[in-house]
């Protein structure tokens, strides 16, 4: 696709950016709060998409109970 725009890649890397909270509640919070959850809170209810959120971030949440999300993004240098 950069190809055909004229482009050639010079680098391209991943980037690492794990979403951190401190604390399991603080982590529901941000989900709950997140637009595109407002669909689920509208057809289940908030408390039923919250302990969703909850078991969901179980396996991410360390014996302190802080929240560690892995999240990456891709970075591409061209040049064109």
């Amino acid at each position: 696709m950069l190809a055909a725009a004229g482009m050639e890649v010079e680098e391209s890397t991943d980037i690492e950016c794990p979403a951190v909270f401190e604390n399991v509640a603080t982590a529901v919070r941000a989900f709950v709060g997140a637009g595109p959850t407002m669909l689920a809170i509208s057809h289940s209810g908030e408390q039923q998409v919250a302990e969703a959120v909850r078991d969901g971030i179980g396996p991410y949440t360390d014996p302190q109970g802080q929240v560690t999300l892995p999240g990456w993004y891709r970075a591409v240098f061209t040049q064109g």
